[in-house]
């Protein structure tokens, strides 16, 4: 399935995330500025790519159902802790993964690319930073095609 951005509104997995919770609350938990959870919240306007993989790492949740309401929700164990928070590659020694690292980068680079798309770097370290947290703590093979059709829906 392909959604194009103007289509992406997660708010109805977002109240299945906040449930009882203020939603403005939640969002500072999770990350999130206020004026860009307002845009998502109030409007429908689609969320930026690290704010997605943001829920997605602190809530536990697989990208395919925060994107499309489809899918398992749960994306296995592996919450994250408040070390990984504070310093998200935090590693014991000998746990680093160069090649997962070069494995995502060349994926990322190459999906971007294709879409003609340019992230600020910033913005693409943030998002280097939790892909490979999410690969490394659920063993997932990098998966280029995965990883481009993600990218277009925030794209």
């Amino acid at each position: 399935m392909s959604l194009q951005l103007e289509n992406l509104d997660i708010r109805p997995q977002l109240k299945v995330l906040i449930g009882n919770k203020a939603p403005f609350a939640w969002a500072a938990e999770v990350g999130i500025p206020k004026g860009s959870f307002h845009k998502i919240w109030n409007t429908g306007s689609p969320p930026q790519m690290s704010h997605l993989l943001l829920i997605a790492q602190k809530e536990g949740v697989s990208l395919d159902w925060l994107t499309t309401g489809e899918g398992p929700k749960k994306r296995g164990e592996g919450q994250v802790n408040d070390a990984s928070e504070e310093h998200p590659l935090a590693v014991s020694p000998g746990e680093w993964d160069p090649q997962l690292m070069a494995e995502l980068i060349e994926a990322v680079e190459e999906a971007l690319e294709k879409l003609k798309v340019k992230i600020i770097p910033k913005e693409k370290g943030k998002l280097m930073v939790r892909l490979y947290k999410i690969h490394k703590d659920e063993n997932i093979k990098v998966d280029k095609g995965e990883i481009r059709r993600h990218l277009r829906l925030v794209a």
